[in-house]
């Protein structure tokens, strides 16, 4: 099997998804986990070999966590990956995702790797592939570093376009993070280390775009409901999850939040009165926030709110908790007048 043959193959497979996807979009829509669409496309390669009367032995460890997650040995001896990547977000969003680990140490020996990416929450059911280093986007900063995918980026946009470093050579090198750290230095970018993982160029909050800055606000208000707090350790972990997560470094992360004093938020023809300004920012990065927990996983958010007990996947549902969990951290005299819970609500507009 030569490369245009499998990436014949990857076309057709993406086919034959959408086509399970009109006749059995609940089947789709059941993949909630990574490893359940794993196993979805798994079935979908082997039903597509015998349709395309091809002989290949399929490798796949469900949970093994190797790199690329299928791999396909054709009678050639000629063997291919595909890493398969899922979203059952319930709002559109875009095609990018964090990729594997720049290390590989669990990378199988393929001549080609592909990503095949599905969205499979209904309605928004949708499937695209790519050859892998075709959509790297960037670095990731997460417990390791990784590659960032975004699936819709452009011919010479990719990370390896511009680092001049391609990903055989990254793949192959003993230490790639140290030719990564050397790119970033050579950008006039600081490049440090975090544990045993991640270089990345720091970034510093304030010099983000607007809508960067509300995406991590967003973000931050969704999992670390502290952040109403009174605690002066109230806005730690956010920090900790920029620094380590996102490579991004604030000198007064407070002022994002909180400048201090009390403000007027409207919504709609209501206007809620003498209320901490996070309230205010709470309103103005509502969107953002939504998103936040729309995308993340009931697993994420219950570990991040230390929550006992079940929590459903809908947003309603996960925004509704999310008032609870938050107005339990607001202090009454902050907010005379209001009850915290119902004020959260209303600025979030959760029914």
């Amino acid at each position: 099997m030569n490369q245009i043959g499998f990436e014949t193959f990857m076309a057709a497979l993406c086919v034959s998804l959408e086509a399970l996807s009109q006749e059995n979009p609940a089947q789709i829509a059941a993949c909630k986990s990574g490893e359940e669409f794993e196993r979805c496309v798994c079935a979908v390669v082997q039903e597509l070999l015998s349709v395309e009367g091809l002989t290949a032995e399929l490798f796949y460890r469900p949970g093994g966590h190797s790199f690329p997650d299928i791999v396909l040995q054709f009678d050639d001896e000629s063997r291919y990956g595909i890493e398969v990547k899922s979203s059952s977000a319930t709002k559109k969003k875009g095609w990018k995702i964090n990729g594997n680990s720049i290390r590989g140490g669990t990378k199988e020996e393929v001549l080609g790797t592909y990503i095949l990416f599905g969205k499979t929450a209904m309605g928004q059911q949708a499937f695209r592939w790519k050859r892998y280093e075709d959509c790297v986007a960037g670095v990731a900063v997460t417990h390791s570093p990784r590659y960032m995918i975004d699936m819709d980026l452009a011919a010479g946009e990719t990370f390896f376009d511009r680092s001049g470093l391609s990903y055989r050579e990254l793949s192959e090198a003993e230490r790639p993070i140290e030719k990564i750290t050397a790119y970033f230095r050579g950008q006039g970018q600081r490049a440090w280390w975090l544990a045993e993982s991640t270089p990345a160029a720091l970034r510093m909050f304030a010099e983000l775009s607007q809508e960067e800055q509300s995406e991590l606000l967003g973000y931050c208000f969704a999992h670390f409901p502290e952040v109403f707090s009174g605690s002066t350790k109230k806005f730690s972990r956010c920090a900790i999850w920029m620094v380590s997560e996102r490579s991004i470094v604030s000198s007064s992360l407070r002022d994002s939040f909180t400048a201090g004093g009390k403000v007027t938020v409207q919504v709609g023809g209501e206007s809620f009165q003498q209320v901490p300004h996070i309230f205010k920012n709470l309103r103005r990065c509502r969107q953002e926030v939504l998103a936040a927990l729309d995308n993340a996983t009931t697993e994420e958010l219950q570990e991040a709110w230390g929550m006992l007990g079940a929590l459903s996947d809908s947003l309603t549902e996960k925004a509704a908790a999310w008032c609870a969990v938050c107005g339990r951290q607001v202090s009454a005299d902050s907010v005379k007048g209001y009850e915290p819970e119902a004020l959260l609500r209303r600025i979030l507009e959760v029914e």
